[in-house]
């Protein structure tokens, strides 16, 4: 726990470097801050307040909770401790440690929810350790070069990076260095100033790692001097000492503006290459330095590749996240957003191109979009006049077409006409002698089955007409005398 608690000091004594009392803190293990986190342990206290574990009641887990003392709670530094928290809130990085919540205790004092980590600050592992091998140093920046790009693209200055203020965690099995304390930062679009002089007029962190616009006091501080700072903490790592050293404090901004820094190569660290990186970080004019920490992060993982490095020390790979962060075939999310979606599994029913929303068509009536349109009314009307008049002269036909007496008496003319439409035998008169008349049944015009007898077709009468039958029409020859023949 020992590691713990000297992360949460380093936390809160970047915001002063007072000595905290013997006893500053007037709350008590179990007491509940704001009705939903309960005390659990005291991490540390230093000179602006202190760090707790506390219990989030509703969610049932382990939080870490900065409170600021109640006779330090002035307005300046009021005003820093809610920068830190609107700072680290605005910011979603894995290296930069997440602010859960803020608020005001009972007795009308800020707190501040952070998650609980475990490890230890590289500010402790340099005093174990001095001094780290350069490929271990620069893997374990970059990915603090990578959460401090995503501070600069939100509008967050961090100013003051430092050994104490980076922390190692361990998550879940594996390392994961993490931003703390963003206390002095600059907001770019925050109305809290954040100002680097207390109220005795001391200057607010260590100065050895400042950059030399700020030892100047020049007012538009930008993101080019965490890029210096960051490359301080990189001379630091690999050579054990930070590049200007001097007990007096003016002295120290004196050789910070005019001296120039000593290779790492005097002190057998890294090589011509790593020196020419940090270099170009290192230039006094901001002009001259790299200009992002794009540019520095893609600058330190090509020197880790050309030694045959893959991973950072979180196991990220250096290719995906500096040289090709989106290659060609990954889906980024704003090319999803752009692009169609993809087809579904499941296939569908295509629908026309031409009606942009269609009505579903109920299954009962599935041919019911191509059907052609309905006939008008009076077309109905015409087809259903036509439709009776046959039927009505189908009926008639069937009724003239009906069974006739079998024998008649047909008048002297019937049989000269030859169109009788019965089969029936004309009788001749009483004086004519004439052979007997054969029966129907003798000439077959009668069916072999029983039932009603059928007419017998027109011509058999005409070609068989009675013997003695009278004639009114013309022989053959007189159609060939009126022919002209």
């Amino acid at each position: 726990m020992s590691r713990v608690v000297r992360a949460g000091l380093a936390s809160v004594e970047s915001l002063d470097q007072a000595p905290a009392p013997e006893s500053c803190s007037r709350y008590v293990v179990g007491e509940i801050v704001a009705d939903k986190y309960k005390l659990i342990s005291l991490l540390g206290e230093g000179g602006m307040g202190s760090v707790w574990v506390a219990k989030n009641l509703a969610l049932d887990a382990q939080v870490a909770l900065k409170l600021v003392r109640g006779d330090m709670a002035s307005k300046p530094n009021e005003d820093r401790f809610l920068t830190e928290a609107r700072a680290a809130a605005r910011l979603k990085h894995p290296a930069i440690c997440r602010v859960f919540d803020f608020g005001r205790t009972r007795h009308d004092e800020p707190f501040m929810v952070m998650e609980l980590l475990q490890g230890e600050t590289l500010g402790e592992v340099l005093d174990r350790e001095v001094r780290l091998p350069s490929i271990q140093a620069v893997q374990i920046l970059l990915p603090i070069v990578d959460a401090l790009g995503t501070a600069h693209a939100k509008g967050v200055i961090h100013r003051d990076l430092k050994p104490d203020n980076i922390y190692l965690a361990d998550a879940d099995g594996r390392l994961q260095p993490k931003i703390l304390d963003f206390g002095i930062a600059k907001l770019a679009t925050s109305a809290v100033t954040s100002h680097r002089i207390t109220q005795a007029g001391t200057v607010v962190g260590s100065p050895d790692y400042m950059a030399p616009e700020q030892a100047r006091g020049v007012e538009d501080i930008d993101h080019r001097a965490d890029v210096w700072e960051l490359c301080v903490l990189l001379y630091e790592c690999v050579t054990g000492r930070v590049p200007f050293e001097d007990a007096n404090y003016n002295a120290l901004l004196r050789h910070i503006i005019e001296d120039e820094i000593r290779p790492i190569s005097e002190f057998g660290a890294g090589d011509d290459e790593l020196w020419a990186v940090m270099r170009k970080g290192l230039e006094k004019d901001r002009e001259k330095r790299y200009q992002s920490m794009r540019e520095l992060g893609e600058a330190l993982a090509a020197w880790l590749m050309a030694r045959g490095v893959t991973e950072d020390v979180s196991g990220h790979s250096l290719r995906a996240t500096w040289v090709d962060p989106v290659p060609a075939g990954r889906l980024s999310l704003a090319s999803f957003r752009a692009s169609t979606p993809p087809p579904p599994i499941a296939p569908v029913k295509p629908t026309p191109a031409e009606a942009p929303e269609p009505p579903p068509v109920p299954p009962v009536e599935p041919f019911e979009a191509p059907m052609k349109p309905p006939f008008p009314k009076r077309t109905l009307a015409v087809l259903g006049a036509v439709a009776l008049a046959c039927l009505a002269i189908v009926g008639f036909l069937l009724t003239r077409s009906g069974p006739k007496p079998v024998a008649t008496e047909a008048g002297p003319t019937d049989g000269a006409r030859g169109a009788a439409p019965t089969a029936t035998v004309t009788v001749p008169p009483a004086t004519a002698t004439a052979p007997p008349t054969p029966s129907l049944e003798a000439s077959g015009a009668r069916p072999k089955k029983k039932g009603p007898a059928l007419p017998a077709k027109p011509e058999a009468s005409a070609k068989s007409p009675s013997p003695g039958a009278p004639t009114t029409g013309k022989p053959k020859g007189a159609y060939a005398e009126d022919l002209g023949f």
